[in-house]
């Protein structure tokens, strides 16, 4: 019996391991009962979808956009979450194209700078091979270090060469703000969320702050279940999320075993938490039986 969710799904539209196709007969295999597929910054899974026989699935439509941070700390990165969107909205349809002009121009940066502070160069077929895709970033830089030896696994790229060379080159992304992303969500009938708030690194009183700020520009929820939410933080966030009056979501951000194995598609591998029931979900069944 399907009574499972999962509103974080990533296909190789973005940085995930498969396409929709492979990942939608991997699903039929699961418990799974509604979910979202929300790659970075694009929606082109979706048009794959249109053409396929889905059954006996819910799928509610999302977009993981990348953002401006609201408050800048060290490592920090804001992800926002639209869900139930108009996937024909002009505005959306813009943002999204922005945006992909924008990632040429950021994951250069990143390039430059590993070349010049590490001496750490990739051929340019290897580059090319990562432009065929409709989405790229820093996960796409982590498995080149990792294939030619440089880091061991995705966690010590990050620490050792792309936390360090993002935040050099902050100040020179091409990035839209976090206020320009709730707007054109908004504007295409979506929700909005926040996913995986710890990676903001915030201490309370800036959790507090923007917990406030985002609440005032009608942010809908906050994503509480997560691979990196552990119980603890789980509890501590679910406590600001009722003083705030967010809704909630979750998922595993699931990627596929190759590029994040601690994440499957039912659950995760360190807390095996499956998530039943979802404020957000039921909120978005409301307002489409309105």
């Amino acid at each position: 019996m399907r009574k499972y969710i999962n509103m974080h799904i990533h296909t190789s539209a973005s940085d995930g391991e498969y396409d929709i196709r492979e990942l939608y007969q991997m699903i039929k295999k699961t418990d799974l009962k509604t979910i979202s597929i929300t790659d970075h910054d694009t929606i082109d899974a979706y048009k794959t979808l249109k053409e396929m026989n889905v059954h006996h699935i819910n799928i509610i439509n999302g977009c993981e956009f990348s953002s401006k941070p609201i408050i800048d700390t060290y490592g920090s990165r804001l992800h926002i979450l639209g869900y139930d969107m108009d996937l024909q909205n002009q505005y959306l349809l813009y943002l999204l194209s922005q945006k992909r002009r924008n990632n040429y121009h950021n994951f250069f940066l990143l390039l430059e700078e590993l070349k010049t502070d590490y001496n750490i160069h990739f051929s340019k077929e290897e580059i090319d091979k990562i432009f065929k895709k409709k989405d790229f970033g820093r996960p796409d830089i982590a498995l080149l270090l990792i294939k030619h030896r440089y880091v061991k696994n995705m966690d010590e790229a990050f620490s050792k060469y792309l936390i360090p060379v993002f935040e050099k080159t902050k100040p020179f992304r091409k990035c839209f703000s976090p206020e320009e992303i709730f707007d054109v969500i908004k504007n295409a009938g979506g929700c909005i969320s926040i996913a995986h708030i710890i990676s903001n690194k915030f201490d309370e009183n800036q959790l507090d702050h923007f917990l406030s700020y985002i609440k005032n520009k009608n942010v809908d929820a906050i994503e509480l279940y997560h691979p990196s939410h552990n119980s603890s933080y789980r509890k501590y966030l679910l406590e600001k999320i009722k003083k705030y009056d967010f809704l909630i979501s979750g998922g595993t951000d699931y990627h596929g075993p190759n590029v994040k194995p601690e994440r499957l598609l039912e659950c995760n591998t360190n807390d095996h938490i499956k998530i039943k029931k979802l404020s957000l979900c039921d909120y978005i069944v409301n307002k489409k039986n309105q």
